[in-house]
Order: C-alpha cells, then structure tokens, then sequence
C-alpha cells in the first residue's frame, strides 16, 4: 500500500514517492530513509495530480469500454471490392517478392525447413512442456478478470476489418500499396549510399572473425531487415564474434534455456511462484491489443514461459510490470528470420501457425537470452525503489532545465512534475510512445551504443521531450498538458524520424555525458 502522499504510478514494481525525489535532488547522497517522513500531509502536485486522474484514464490502461463491439453488426464494405483489392495487393507483394529474390546481394534467403541445434533434448521436453502450459492454461482461466478476457476473445479479423471500414472512403486506386516498402529503406529501389550499406553488412558478418567495433559504427544509423536479427545477437553479447563458435554456442545456450522452462514448470516452482505467473498472465492479453499476431494463444504462450522463467531466474527483481513490453521487439526481429515480415504491425497469424515446433523453440529460446542480456544492463530499473528509474528522472529534469528552459518553467508553473510521465518513459523505454517499427529502429542505435539502453537513452527521452516543446508550451493548465504528454502525437513517426531524434540525442550527449557540472543548478 502506498504511504499517504505517495501516488501509485502504473509499471512500478515500488512506486517511488515524490518527497524522495525533491530531496535526493537537493541532496543526492542522502539516505531516503533519514529524509522521509511517512506523516507528511499530500503538498499541491499530488492533490492536482490526483484530482486530474479522477478525471482521466491513463494511456496505459486498456478500459473494457474499448473493445465493446459487436460482431454480429454488418460492415458497410462490398464483398465484391474487397476481393478485387486483395487480389490486387497479393499481386503487387508477388512482383515485389520476385524483384527481391532476383537481387542475391539484396536478400538473404530464408530456409523454412531450418533445423539447427539442440533438437534432442527439445524433443524430449517438449511433451513435459506441452502438460505445463495445459495447467497453466487452466490457471490463466481463473486469473484473468473480464476485461481480459474481452481482449483475449477478440478476433485479429475485426481489426482488419475495422481498418478498412476506416478507409473505406478512398477511391479503390488509392489503396492499392505503393511500390517502395515504408519501412523498408534498404531495400527495393534505394540509392547508391544504402546499396553500399548493405554491401558493407554483408562484408563484416562474412568475416571468420567479426570485428564488432566496425559494426556498430555501421550499425548506428540502423540496420538492413535482412541482418538485423544476426546483427542484434551479435552486438547483445548473445553469439560470439568468432563464427566457427557461433553454432556450437547457440546449441548450448538454447538447451540451456528449455532445461530451465522444466525445471521453472515444476510442481515446486509453480507452488512457490504462483503470484507471480498470476501476474504475467494478467498482463500478457492486454499486450499490444491492436496488433493481432499479440493476440494468438502461440505467441502468448511464448511470451509466458519467458517472462515467467526470467522473473524465477532473477529474484532480485522479479516480474515488473512493463518488462513484457522490452520482449516485444525481440520477438518481431527475430520471427523475420523466418517469414517474410514487411511490417511489423500485419504479421499474420497464419504465418506463425505454419511454423514448425522446433523453429519456435529457437525463437523462443533466441528471445529469452537476448532479453535477458539488455535486463542485465539496466537492473537497477527493476530491484527494489527502481532507483535507475528514479536517477535517470532527476537527470532528465535537470537537463530540461539547460536545454529548454521556457518548457521547463512552463511545466513546473503548473504542478507538472517529471515522474508523473517520464516513469514509463524510462520503465519501457519509450515503447508506448512511438510505433513499434520506430521501437525496432531506435533499438538499432541502442544495440549499437555501448551504454545505450541505459545512459544514451536519457539523452533520447530529453530530446523527445524538445521535439513536441512548442505542442506543449500551447497547452495552459495542468489537464491538458497531462493529457497530451501522455499521447504525444507520434503515431506518424518513421524511420527518419528516429534518425533525426537520435541524432539531436547524441548531440546533447557530447555536451554533457562528459560534463555533469553542466547541468548542476549552481551554474544557473
């Protein structure tokens, strides 16, 4: 329970109480225990802040109110359209397909009857496996309350068809996709700078020996959608950089990874951590809502077993909610090994079914290690008080100050502070801010900084505060700002955008990374 003057904040494991962070702000090498004083009354901020979520619903929170629908209620769409338009878009992708597959220096084919190492013992856990998601099936029946199930019901059709009502109003010739991939800029028709790119890709990861400081050099600008799976392993410490090592290393560690999902699923483990497989189950339905793909008992299952042995693995921090978010582009990344994945957001879900067991159990091994390789270089945003989250606010809030000084006063005139939005900025590193195919971008530069999920982020999160500065200097009360920091517009952001963010990220990081004095009030 949250001490009185303490405000819940969603995504944290133990909230962290506002008169901590003015103190540690006045004095940073403070102990909160001799600083607090649990009989304080409420001060202004948290009364307006509580007085503003009676009045709102957080972003976060998916209300049941959303998804009521019905299916039964006829879509205003002509049969005879929608066929014409399908053919047309499977037509387009086909010729698309074909351009690519006729280029061997632009796409790297994908083997579908791929079936690498550790099949042994994987066969032999996999009957075990397949009787504990049985049982936990039947727990997630009983933990879920109805609003999940609402979400879990739903079918990915409605959304396609809720997006076509949408559009439904254009010509028919103007939906019919254009030629280039939106996503996509390294391939198909691209200039002679990304050509060399690619090329330059593909020189390093041939190499026997893999020199790792020319890839992320090239790696910081983004990646290619061929290599970006090999090149995130490589750069999150998962594969080795010696290739002759490479097979024999995934083996192990994906064997690893199942004797762990046995022995976690054991009776024992079960018993002992039902509250928190409680939790995950909660959590994992209301997971991407809108993308269907999130929304297939496959890709939850996955998801479970991971979080879920991860959490067993790491007490010192457990499950916290929004650490299944940083698994999300891991799983997107990594699936595009094997189909063809144009835009993360349309995967289809009769693509993954089409998957072999084997295959998904790379996957999903593949997806365990790598995400436990970026929780390992931000820990201390999950043990106990999240003092990495709390450390970064105050730096955030201090470097506000320096760069943007009319924002900063603008926010703190009227009782807006830091932690009420940058929290889950700093919990789920900007995940639910931006669309997932910037996520997937912008971690191309994380993997290629070497502090980047932890350190170069702070400087990302302040320059996309600067970048809606003016949005925000428009808005004149307290609701209005808390309403538009919590859904800043970026729903049309691309790849470019990124570039740019990152660019003016890396920019403040040269000014002050090596100069905290800097951003130290005694210079105001």
């Amino acid at each position: 329970m949250p001490l009185d003057g303490q405000q819940q904040i969603y995504g944290a494991q133990h909230p962290p109480n506002l008169r901590i962070i003015k103190e540690l702000k006045s004095n940073p090498t403070s102990s909160n225990s001799n600083t607090f004083n649990p009989h304080g009354q409420p001060g202004t901020v948290v009364k307006a802040f509580r007085d503003f979520e009676k009045k709102t619903i957080d972003a976060w929170d998916i209300d049941e109110d959303d998804f009521n629908f019905n299916p039964a209620e006829p879509f205003p769409i002509s049969i005879v359209d929608s066929e014409e338009v399908a053919k047309k878009i499977i037509k387009t992708h086909k010729e698309n397909q074909e351009k690519l597959q006729s280029s061997p220096t632009l796409v790297k084919p994908v083997s579908k009857t791929y079936t690498g190492p550790g099949k042994a013992l994987r066969q032999e856990i996999t009957e075990s496996v397949n009787q504990v998601t049985n049982r936990t099936n039947k727990l997630k029946l009983t933990s879920l309350s109805s609003s999940d199930k609402q979400v879990k019901n739903r079918e990915p059709s409605n959304t396609r068809q809720n997006n076509t009502q949408i559009n439904q109003n254009q010509p028919l010739e103007q939906k019919e996709p254009p030629k280039q991939v939106r996503y996509q800029p390294y391939i198909s028709k691209d200039t002679d700078e990304d050509l060399s790119r690619i090329e330059k890709f593909k020189q390093i990861l041939d190499s026997d020996q893999i020199n790792l400081s020319e890839l992320e050099k090239i790696s910081w600008k983004g990646i290619p959608r061929m290599y970006r799976a090999i090149c995130w392993k490589l750069l999150s410490d998962y594969l080795p950089l010696k290739k002759e090592l490479q097979n024999k290393t995934i083996e192990q560690k994906r064997n690893s990874y199942w004797e762990s999902v046995t022995e976690c699923y054991s009776q024992n483990f079960l018993d002992l951590h039902h509250e928190t497989l409680r939790q995950i189950l909660n959590d994992i339905p209301r997971m991407n809502p809108l993308i269907p793909i999130f929304q297939n008992d496959t890709v939850q299952n996955i998801f479970q077993r991971v979080l879920y042995v991860w959490a067993v693995r790491h007490p010192g921090s457990g499950y916290v909610q929004g650490i299944n978010d940083l698994l999300t582009p891991f799983f997107v990344v990594f699936l595009s090994e094997f189909i063809d994945i144009q835009n993360y957001t349309e995967i289809q879900v009769k693509d993954i079914e089409k998957l072999s067991q084997e295959i998904l159990q790379q996957l999903e091994a593949d997806c365990y290690w790598c995400m436990a390789k970026l929780l390992d270089r931000i820990q201390e945003n999950y043990i106990f008080s999240q003092p990495g989250i709390q450390k970064k606010i105050i730096a955030l809030e201090e470097l506000m100050k320096r760069i943007d000084r009319a924002l900063y006063q603008h926010l703190k005139k009227n009782n807006i502070e830091f932690i009420q939005f940058a929290f889950r900025w700093m919990n789920n590193l900007l995940m639910r801010e931006i669309p997932l195919s910037c996520t997937v971008r912008l971690w191309d530069t994380y993997h290629a900084e070497p502090f980047g999920f932890s350190d170069f982020h702070l400087y990302v999160c302040a320059a996309f505060l600067c970048r809606y500065s003016k949005n925000l200097i428009e808005e004149k009360d307290f609701q209005g700002l808390m309403l538009l920091l919590q859904n800043l517009p970026t729903r049309n952001l691309k790849a470019n955008d990124i570039a740019l963010l990152t660019a003016e990220a890396y920019k403040l990081q040269v000014m002050f990374a090596n100069s905290p004095s800097h951003t130290s009030t005694n210079n105001l």
